[in-house]
């Protein structure tokens, strides 16, 4: 087998490369870091652009809320009070890193 070691750059290129995701530069970024850090902690990892893509999604915060509004159990009538105790619930369950691209809320959710 032949490895080849990828650095961030390299992992978010591989990233926003892949036609079938849609990463912004800014979550391919965190990403990879977060791969990165994980590979330090745990050895090596197999870079596997079609499991990252299926587990891992990056959202907008209406995405957010489509994608899993449903775990939440009571009607709100602040959007904020409604995306803070979604992102609460959802981080109870798996990582959901909350970061800015171009301006807006993106998150990016690992699959639970």
């Amino acid at each position: 087998m032949i490895y080849q070691s990828l650095n961030a750059y390299q992992i978010a290129d591989e990233l926003k490369d892949d036609d079938n995701a849609n990463w912004t530069y800014e979550g391919a970024m965190l990403l990879a870091d977060y791969l990165l850090d994980l590979s330090e902690e745990t050895g090596d990892i197999e870079f596997d652009i079609v499991a990252i893509r299926c587990e891992w999604s990056e959202l907008s915060e209406s995405d957010l809320i489509q994608s899993y509004g449903y775990l939440l159990d009571q009607e709100y009538d602040d959007n904020d009070e409604k995306l803070g105790d979604l992102i609460e619930l959802i981080r109870d369950q798996t990582y959901c890193i909350e970061f800015e691209s171009n301006g807006a809320a993106r998150f990016l959710v690992q699959e639970f």
